[in-house]
């Protein structure tokens, strides 16, 4: 991109981006380039690319969460000169009908499931580890981190025979009560920021079992420290939290190891993230996608729009 910039500042022409809106909106989730039909979109538009009368071509996901009237997937593509518009209008037709005619094509990375049968196909399940994925409240697309849903749920489970981690849930306060207590001290918390229905607070007894540190990940920095973190184990329950001081989403083993946590001590493993990240992936016996509520909540058809343009698929059957 820098090398084009600088060459057109050389040799300026009078030439404009091809645009075409698409009735079209998609999660980050149901994008990922690795899978299709994006890893095929892609290759189309490399082969475009290798046409000398077209400089650039992108496709531009959009962003689900954001209710204007802007919202939703285009297509843009550059020509190579002045002489080249006509036909990269052209082009950029053919490349919207290539994307528009993929649309049902598009599906969540991974399995996933709403937040009761993701609880049960988790508890199910025999082997370990699995991994269940907060998708509502994904730190890693910008949410606080600080939902209690599904830990809620678990405490809600009678006879819990599977040994759970939540990793993490941020909430500075209880945090910093528990930091004036030593290891293996019993204390009586309120765990949740109490900011919406999907934050509310639970008053739990929990045993501190090590403090720790919140560790970057290879995008964020591994060597950095984002915060503290103390593992604790609720009383009478087969259930462990992390609770942080900061919202990062435990992406990678090794920030589980600075946590002071073995991973594989745990049947269940709660992240706050979307599609699980590919470390985890890659030892997971099983993981789903947990459709719950949030800031970045992944079920298009749940979320209320009011402004962006209609009809837009999938919210509606075009």
């Amino acid at each position: 991109v820098a090398k084009m910039l600088c060459d057109h500042l050389k040799n300026r022409q009078n030439i404009h981006s091809i645009y075409r809106k698409l009735p079209l909106i998609l999660g980050g989730e149901q994008s990922v380039s690795t899978d299709e039909p994006v890893l095929s979109i892609n290759k189309y538009m490399d082969e475009m690319e290798k046409d000398p009368r077209v400089l650039s071509c992108s496709w531009h996901v959009g962003y689900i969460r954001h209710d204007c009237p802007e919202a939703g997937c285009g297509i843009v593509v550059v020509p190579a000169t002045e002489n080249d518009i006509e036909y990269c209008e052209k082009k950029g037709d053919e490349l919207a009908k290539y994307v528009w005619d993929k649309r049902h094509e598009f599906h969540y990375t991974g399995h996933s499931a709403y937040p009761d049968i993701a609880l049960k196909e988790a508890l199910a399940f025999d082997g370990k580890p699995v991994f269940i994925t907060d998708s509502g409240d994904n730190t890693t697309a910008g949410s606080l981190g600080h939902n209690t849903y599904i830990l809620r749920q678990f405490l809600n489970v009678e006879d819990l025979n599977k040994k759970v981690l939540i990793a993490n849930i941020t909430d500075r306060n209880a945090y910093n009560l528990l930091a004036n207590y030593q290891v293996n001290d019993i204390v009586n918390i309120d765990l949740g920021m109490n900011t919406d229905e999907n934050s509310l607070s639970v008053n739990i007894d929990v045993r501190i079992i090590s403090f720790g540190k919140m560790m970057g990940n290879k995008w964020s920095g591994e060597n950095r420290v984002w915060g503290n973190v103390v593992l604790v184990n609720v009383i009478d329950k087969n259930v462990d939290i992390v609770i942080s001081t900061c919202n990062n989403s435990m992406t990678q083993i090794n920030q589980f190891t600075k946590a002071n946590i073995d991973i594989n001590d745990y049947d269940i493993i709660v992240v706050k993230q979307g599609y699980l990240f590919p470390e985890l992936k890659d030892i997971a016996a099983f993981s789903v996608m947990s459709l719950t509520k949030g800031y970045t909540i992944q079920d298009t058809r749940s979320i209320d729009y009011k402004l962006i343009c209609r009809p837009i698929y999938p919210i509606d059957n075009i």
